[in-house]
């Protein structure tokens, strides 16, 4: 049994299941959790290795969304009630 457990988690793990279902998470509910200014000015579409990439309207929303950056973060983990994100990667949508 102990095999099969093993096989499924480094499985899981390799086909990045875990992070999918953390990203899905996020921006199903990414308003909720960042509030609705920062939410109706950013977007999340990827989430790796702890890294959440945020595409963002403009500069000019550029600028405040860096300013909120850290409580973004604290935002999100606390939705998950660990630390699951550590930085956060924004660019602007072209």
């Amino acid at each position: 049994m102990k095999h099969i457990k093993e096989a499924v988690e480094t499985f899981i793990k390799k086909a990045r299941i875990g992070e999918r279902q953390e990203e899905r998470f996020i921006a199903d509910n990414w308003e909720k959790i960042v509030g609705s200014k920062a939410g109706s000015m950013t977007k999340p579409f990827k989430f790796k290795d702890g890294k959440l990439f945020v595409s963002v309207e403009n500069s000019v929303a550029m600028g405040e969304a860096v300013y909120v950056k850290k409580a973004m973060i604290e935002s999100i983990n606390r939705a998950f009630k660990e630390k699951k994100v550590k930085e956060i990667i924004m660019r602007i949508e072209q």
